[in-house]
């Protein structure tokens, strides 16, 4: 590759030897490292390569078994709307744009709006509907792979868990402690029921559950607990 036309203030510093990436397709990453050496006759420099240029892959990011794993070191890529495609790495327990993309004129937005929503759920952030809609989320989500119920996102080393919810006040991702926290609630709360007849049926995630004589309910764990409706309360308690 001729790398005359790049100035020594485009590559990064490694000791002696400075590190360029280019971006050379929408789906693989090139890297070559360059030396500067001084022209001994001139006040100039001189860029050769010096070593050889390696291909790293970038990959879409994909669930396996509902967890989102992003490593250190890899790249990813991801297309818009237009089917533009974007590219990021995972750097230091962030994903990121790679280097090559400060060098350009222009800030891709894409680029940084996607790494940030993984960057957000990796820190188990609660506040994704704060910068995302509900269209953005469920989008993303969907494109990675991962489908309702209990997920993980992790970036390098940071791991954020969470439940996939789909009810009628309450969706997205929800993070896990606040789940559990709700399903505690409804399984143990003495007199959360106290103004329900014994026999009358909540619907849960789909399903019929019916309050028994001890005013509780017998709700597995991972049911989607944020899709509930609850039946009329008794008239004693109105």
């Amino acid at each position: 590759m001729d790398v005359s036309g790049f100035g020594l203030n485009d590559l990064q510093s490694k000791k002696n030897d400075f590190v360029m990436r280019v971006i050379q397709g929408e789906d693989y990453v090139r890297e070559q490292t360059v030396r500067k050496t001084k022209n001994t006759d001139k006040d100039s420099y001189i860029t050769s390569i010096t070593s050889v240029e390696v291909v790293y892959e970038a990959q879409m990011i994909k669930a396996e078994n509902n967890s989102v794993v992003i490593s250190e070191g890899s790249y990813y890529t991801f297309k818009d709307e237009q089917g533009e495609s974007h590219i990021m790495s995972c750097t230091s327990n962030r994903l990121m744009r790679p280097y090559s993309e400060t060098l350009k004129t222009y800030i891709d937005k894409d680029s940084q709006k996607r790494a940030f929503f993984w960057n957000l759920l990796s820190s188990g952030s609660p506040y994704i509907s704060l910068y995302f809609s509900d269209e953005e989320e469920s989008q993303i989500l969907n494109e990675a792979g991962i489908t309702d119920g209990f997920f993980s996102v992790q970036v390098g080393s940071k791991k954020g868990e969470y439940y996939l919810a789909n009810g009628r006040y309450v969706n997205g991702a929800i993070p896990k402690w606040r789940y559990d926290n709700k399903y505690e609630m409804l399984m143990n709360r003495d007199g959360l029921f106290d103004e329900y007849e014994v026999g009358s049926v909540f619907i849960i995630d789909g399903e019929e559950y019916v309050l028994d004589e001890n005013k509780k309910l017998n709700i597995p764990y991972g049911v989607d607990i944020f899709d509930i409706t609850y039946p009329q309360k008794s008239e004693t308690s109105k």
